[in-house]
């Protein structure tokens, strides 16, 4: 609980029963307090939030972070060795004697392992210029994504479903990224739909309600209100009230509302055609900070925020 409540206030929670903002003390309050209870999430928070940004609040607690740092190097089981690395990696000390380690487990078919060794030769394309050398690195992270994905074929436990769904985050953020250049536009876009329809399709509420918009606005090559019409009305009844159903709710007026009655009862009757297979999860599917691009977010607006803050209670400073 701890731990939740201070990733709340690490980037602010908006949905239906709470509202809170952003608060750097109050996110390093809880995150500390919950790693000191032994929660390895939030220790691993702590030191990225810590390490990677000055503190606004004139407070520097990057020591408390550098032993928590230490405390996870000294954990030698192999999660705990790949958290570590995972954590180098986000506060930009990864060395290549740990990224060679990776890629024996993942060769050694640990499936986290390939996930991460993936992860970590995408990042790597962000520093090169030739796109030749990008294309190959890809290449090689397609390889290693493609054994979490078969992983998560096979055994279908929420853990391999959660990194499942972060692997086709990072693809889209490559193939958004590609688009920007002619020669790969049209299949960047193709990608990017078909990779969020996946995602949908495996409950993730963040997706789908992208999917609506994009299809709606046709971002991503594809214009058809029929299927944004059909993934709109799912988000809303799969979740109605949630930051993502709030979201869509102009979109669902233009799909709805400025069409006549004959063409909406023949969406109502395609829609099932669109989300057919949709698995609707009591728990939206968690997505880390960083893994969808911002081009693909879908803000509340915020005339429909719902009222009340509790970022107004203080929570104290850490330890």
């Amino acid at each position: 609980l701890l731990y939740t409540v201070g990733l709340w206030f690490v980037s602010g929670e908006h949905d239906l029963f709470v509202s809170i903002k952003p608060d750097e003390r109050k996110a390093r309050h809880f995150l500390y307090n919950a790693a000191k209870k032994g929660s390895a999430d939030a220790r691993q928070t702590y030191v990225v939030t810590q390490m990677n940004h000055p503190a606004n609040d004139g407070v520097d607690n990057k020591g408390v972070a550098l032993n928590f740092l230490k405390e996870m190097e000294a954990d030698k089981t192999d999660d705990g060795f790949l958290r570590f690395v995972t954590t180098l990696k986000a506060v930009h000390r990864l060395k290549k004697e740990h990224a060679e380690k990776v890629k024996a487990m993942a060769d050694a078919d640990n499936y986290k392992a390939a996930f991460i060794y993936a992860d970590i030769l995408q990042a790597s394309t962000l520093s090169m210029k030739s796109q030749a050398d990008i294309n190959k690195a890809m290449k090689e992270a397609e390889f290693y994504y493609n054994r979490v994905l078969m992983h998560y074929r096979d055994q279908k436990d929420d853990e391999s479903r959660s990194l499942a769904a972060r692997v086709y985050w990072n693809l889209i953020k490559y193939y958004v990224r590609l688009s920007a250049i002619e020669q790969y536009r049209e299949q960047s876009q193709q990608a990017v739909l078909s990779y969020l329809e996946i995602l949908a399709k495996m409950g993730d509420l963040m997706a789908a309600s992208n999917l609506a918009v994009s299809y709606h606005l046709g971002d991503w090559g594809r214009q058809d209100d029929d299927a944004s019409y059909a993934w709109t009305s799912w988000v809303r009844n799969c979740a109605p009230g949630s930051m993502y159903s709030q979201g869509l709710k102009r979109v669902n007026k233009e799909v709805t509302l400025k069409v006549p009655v004959e063409e909406l009862d023949k969406r109502r009757e395609k829609a099932p055609e669109f989300t057919a297979g949709a698995v609707c999860l009591e728990k939206n599917l968690p997505v880390r900070p960083g893994d969808a691009p911002e081009e693909l977010t879908v803000p509340v607006a915020e005339d429909e925020a719902p009222a009340g803050d509790a970022a107004s209670q203080d929570a104290g400073e850490p330890k």
